[in-house]
């Protein structure tokens, strides 16, 4: 497991068990006083698991869920079989903004988790494919608008392409980064810039290349094109 990807929660925490799917087991891990408050939004996860391994194919682990933090943290993270996020995510947070995040984050451990990148540059593999499963679902839930501000995929993409010149000129091109600081490595670039390779590429030589770099992902499955 990459070292980026542990986590060490310390506090009153509840093991929620979830509905699994496939074999796979299912809990949450919440602030016990946060259970009641938080238990709907965060049991959506077994919808997203559902809704994930139906596009890619089986999931990597055994087990998965999302820890809550009692803090506010400022950001989600793939945390390896239970992703990370912070109380204000659920309650200042609208689900059309939480809901594509936390698919988002249950993509990494496809995209990043299961497969990790050997450098720092090549993080847009991981973001560039958990991005364009979040802009997928978002879209087809009905939440692109809330979750990027952009309510048609199409648009959206055009958008992005129309801005990549300057992110690439700000930041440098996806895989590589000119800063190594961290708030400059994870950029809008490497996120929004690397969803467009699978967005764009022709579906049969990108699913060669994934299926080269992430070999436990079922490519054959994979909606990779928007069109």
């Amino acid at each position: 497991m990459a070292t980026e990807l542990a986590q060490v929660a310390v506090g009153a925490l509840t093991v929620v068990p979830r509905r699994g799917a496939d074999g796979v087991v299912v809990r949450d891990v919440v602030p016990t006083r946060l259970v009641p408050q938080l238990d709907a939004e965060v049991a959506t996860v077994g919808s997203h698991l559902d809704w994930m391994t139906r596009r890619v194919g089986a999931y990597p682990f055994r087990s998965y869920g999302s820890l809550i933090a009692d803090a506010d943290l400022g950001f989600a993270l793939e945390t390896q079989t239970l992703s990370l996020y912070d109380l204000s995510f659920y309650q200042d947070t609208p689900e059309g903004y939480w809901g594509p995040v936390m698919v988002h984050e249950l993509a990494h451990q496809w995209f990043g988790d299961s497969v990790a990148p050997s450098r720092w540059g090549d993080i847009w593999q991981n973001e560039g494919h958990a991005t364009w499963y979040e802009f997928q679902y978002a879209a087809e839930k009905g939440f692109l608008a809330e979750d990027t501000g952009i309510a048609d995929l199409t648009d959206l993409m055009k958008a992005i392409y129309a801005r990549s010149d300057l992110w690439r000129a700000a930041y440098g091109p996806p895989g590589a980064p000119t800063s190594g600081d961290v708030d400059e490595l994870f950029n809008v670039n490497v996120y929004y810039g690397g969803a467009l390779g699978p967005d764009r590429a022709p579906a049969r030589p990108f699913r060669a290349v994934a299926a080269e770099l992430f070999p436990k992902v079922d490519v054959k499955s994979s909606t990779l094109t928007s069109g």
